[in-house]
């Protein structure tokens, strides 16, 4: 088995000047405090990142960020995969539990905003640039894109350079939803009310603001049906989890704070169409086979809310219920903090922001929080959390994220 037994996360901000190794430092120093452990005992590092390339050292991320922070000696896998980064570092580290190769292991991430006149998707531009340049295969996706719009009679489709193509395809899949009644765009708006709720109470979320259902739908609009506030801003930030064998469990004078990492699975996209299921069901059905659970388990989630959208959509594809009611949960209020499901109580990518790599890891480490009991004000009230769920995605192929990683977490 394998516990996670640290964690640890930098506050989220859009004006942070701290370099990769400075985030770093913060956030494996953090996490390796709360275990209970000194630096020297860590076996191994993953180490994740998507912008040190944009700063430099871009084929030694993990050594070049982690030398003088990592334990002399011990290795420090780089690890990359888009926004999906943070949660596979921290599969890559349970399998080496998991397998016997570690006994104490180190998941982290850590990214920085882009720089000069970029902003994030809360602003609708995440263009670089120079060194943020799209990759080709946008264009595939823009004619991607204009096939399903046709398909559909949907005339929105009209991505544009200064906006992440990211963007309009997740616009063009709410519109499809909001179409065949799947839920509202008053439901996307209450989405981020309950976000930024939950963020309010979060000192390490760029957004503290609270927000109104009214006031988010009253905003300008980036894209349809995508107002102001429902994308998540890109913020610099770093975030480790510290990963533990039975063995290396048995070293602490304690397990009373450690939580099981019941099951994980990682998979990829697929080059799906609107209304086709996404890839994520199966990567799900996987975590929660090997966590020996079920969706109806799942006391509390963290899932990859980059839009409002994407928060319905994941809680559908997880299994947690469908589309419809999950909106209707929305509505009631059921995936806030007194609700039967709540969900995203660390205000999410939309209001904690998104450090890419850091993502996946701040998403356990609020789930960790939780399960301890330790998530003060944002503290789960209805029930005794005991089962959580993270969903962490990353890339785009088609409308399915490139790579899904899923977290089953259970409290000891």
């Amino acid at each position: 088995m394998a516990f996670v037994i640290g964690v640890h996360q930098t506050a989220f901000r859009r004006d942070d000047d701290r370099t990769h190794a400075e985030l770093a430092a913060e956030a494996f120093g953090g996490a390796v405090q709360d275990a209970g452990l000194d630096p020297a005992d860590i076996d191994a590092v993953w180490f994740g990142s998507t912008t040190v390339g944009a700063w430099g050292q871009p084929a030694i991320a993990g050594p070049a960020v982690m030398m003088g922070i990592a334990p002399q000696g011990a290795p420090v896998i780089s690890v990359e995969g888009a926004c999906a980064t943070g949660g596979l570092a921290l599969h890559a580290a349970w399998l080496a539990v998991m397998a016997g190769q570690a006994d104490l292991a180190v998941a982290i991430g850590v990214d920085r905003a882009p720089k000069d006149d970029v902003v994030g998707l809360l602003d609708g531009v995440t263009l670089v640039p120079g060194e943020w340049e799209e990759p080709p295969s946008r264009h595939d996706r823009e004619r991607f894109g204009r096939r399903q719009a046709r398909s559909v009679g949907d005339s929105g489709w009209q991505p544009i350079p200064e906006r992440p193509l990211l963007l309009d395809v997740a616009a063009l899949e709410a519109r499809y939803g909001v179409r065949a009644g799947s839920c509202s765009r008053r439901d996307l708006a209450q989405v981020v009310a309950k976000s930024r709720a939950a963020g309010a109470e979060n000192e390490h979320a760029w957004l503290r603001k609270p927000i109104t259902a009214e006031e988010v739908q009253a905003e300008p609009m980036i894209v349809e049906p995508f107002t102001r506030s429902m994308g998540c801003a890109l913020v610099s930030g770093g975030a480790a989890v510290v990963v533990a064998s039975e063995y290396g469990l048995a070293r602490l004078p304690s397990r009373a704070r450690a939580v099981r990492v019941a099951g994980m699975a990682a998979g990829g996209g697929l080059w799906r169409g609107l209304g086709q299921r996404p890839a994520l069901e199966r990567v799900a059905r996987r975590a929660f086979s090997a966590a020996h659970t079920t969706p109806e388990s799942v006391d509390l989630a963290e899932v990859h809310d980059a839009t409002a959208w994407a928060e319905l959509k994941w809680l559908d594809a997880l299994g947690l219920g469908s589309l419809s009611e999950v909106a209707a949960w929305t509505r009631g209020g059921e995936t806030g903090r007194d609700g039967r499901l709540p969900v995203n109580q660390s205000g999410g990518l939309l209001s904690k922001g998104h450090a890419l790599a850091a993502t996946g890891l701040g998403q356990v480490g609020e789930l960790v929080a939780q399960l301890r009991g330790e998530a003060g004000a944002r503290q789960v009230r209805k029930r005794t959390p005991r089962v959580a769920v993270a969903h962490n995605g990353g890339g785009l192929v088609g409308f399915d994220d490139a790579t899904s990683v899923v977290t089953v977490l259970r409290a000891e």
